[in-house]
């Protein structure tokens, strides 16, 4: 990135009183103080968020899949970081019928993994998992996410949402299983963390004119853009991204939430994440 691009992406991204802290400063300033920024709001999370991270190191089984993550690489949309050493599919395992013309579809799945490598590295401090997760992410926001205006949604808009980080409390933990640990965090530079805030700002961007209109997706999608909002108030939309994610949860909740508590939503997975 040349010094010009991460001028414009300062000014783009953060909040007037936070850009104007950064341009003047040299990078590794620069990553300093974005990662200071980022720590304080971790430590503001409400205390049912670090009890939940606390509380989920990997088992053995989530460790081996962690640690399979950290061996094998998927092909990338252009063709690069082949051999992978063995054929892998990100959802069922080793095998050799996913490759060629269906592989640019397994991109996107594998940012779902980031709990996952999170949590092996909670239970065993291994920096090879935040290495990896930190590539995984660095990977999906250059590729996927770098340009919102000429990149439409390669799956649905709900999918964007979870992968961005609205179920950060589970294993499909999305960016912000990432960005929610310090140690974790320590693994980025200035330049991936203006690549990672780049994309949420472009995801965002591409998500709330393409709400559900109603439903499970509605408030699964609103509570990802609240997520945002809550989470890096430094950002340049965030307080309007978290005004329109409480007053559309409080829409929703009045109209898909009965006299009696239930829910609309017939599925209990669902209705319960909800």
């Amino acid at each position: 990135m040349t010094i010009r691009e991460r001028e414009e992406q300062i000014r783009r991204l953060f909040t007037p009183a936070l850009a104007e802290a950064l341009l003047p400063a040299a990078v590794p300033e620069c990553e300093r103080r974005l990662k200071a920024e980022v720590n304080a709001c971790i430590g503001r999370l409400p205390p049912i968020c670090h009890e939940l991270m606390a509380a989920t190191p990997a088992d053995d089984a989530e460790l081996r899949v962690a640690r399979e993550l950290c061996d094998y690489r998927m092909p990338l949309m252009d063709g690069s970081a082949l051999p992978m050493g063995l054929p892998y599919d990100w959802y069922y395992g080793v095998g050799d019928d996913h490759l060629g013309g269906r592989a640019p579809a397994y991109i996107v799945p594998r940012i779902a993994f980031a709990q996952t490598l999170a949590r092996a590295h909670r239970r065993t401090g291994e920096r090879v998992f935040a290495e990896a997760l930190r590539n995984y992410i660095a990977d999906y926001v250059s590729r996927y996410w770098a340009d919102s205006a000429r990149l439409p949604a390669r799956d649905n808009w709900l999918c964007t949402a979870c992968r961005c980080g609205t179920w950060h409390c589970t294993r499909f933990g999305g960016i912000h299983a990432a960005l929610r640990n310090p140690a974790l965090l320590d693994v980025f530079s200035f330049d991936d963390l203006l690549a990672v805030f780049r994309a949420i700002d472009n995801m965002m961007t591409g998500l709330i004119p393409n709400l559900a209109l109603g439903s499970n997706w509605r408030v699964h999608e609103l509570s990802n853009i609240f997520t945002q909002g809550f989470s890096y108030p430094f950002l340049r939309h965030s307080a309007l991204w978290l005004e329109l994610a409480v007053n559309g949860l409080n829409e929703e909740f009045a109209i898909q939430i009965r006299d009696d508590g239930s829910h609309e939503e017939p599925a209990l997975h669902y209705g319960s994440g909800t």
